[in-house]
């Protein structure tokens, strides 16, 4: 889903982020990659897939390293199967107000 939801960007006219991009604190130490991610903006678009809420372990590990990348100042985006309905019409509105809020030079 992360692909098609990359497409989805690219067709909408965003820019297209870079996948499985390493986020690194200070010291230059990675602390996470994300799905799909936009460096200039500082935003990380994740795809959650139905796991991420059913395993428990995977979910513990998904808030701790939402809260590793936010604590370094950059915006997490959670995307689900339901904000992809309707040609991703919910998950582009979001990533796109983000990436408005997040850079001066975004579209």
């Amino acid at each position: 889903m992360e692909t098609v939801l990359r497409l989805a960007i690219v067709r909408a006219g965003l820019p297209e982020p870079q996948v499985n991009h390493p986020i690194a604190d200070g010291s230059g130490r990675i602390v996470a990659s994300g799905d799909l991610v936009f460096p200039a903006a500082r935003l990380v678009v994740e795809y959650d897939g139905d796991h991420h809420r059913t395993d428990a372990v995977q979910y513990q590990t998904d808030i701790d390293r939402v809260y590793r990348i936010e604590s370094l100042g950059w915006t997490v985006v959670r995307i689900s199967k339901m904000h992809m309905r309707d040609g991703a019409n919910e998950a582009l509105a979001r990533i796109r107000q983000a990436l408005k809020t997040n850079g001066p030079n975004m579209p």
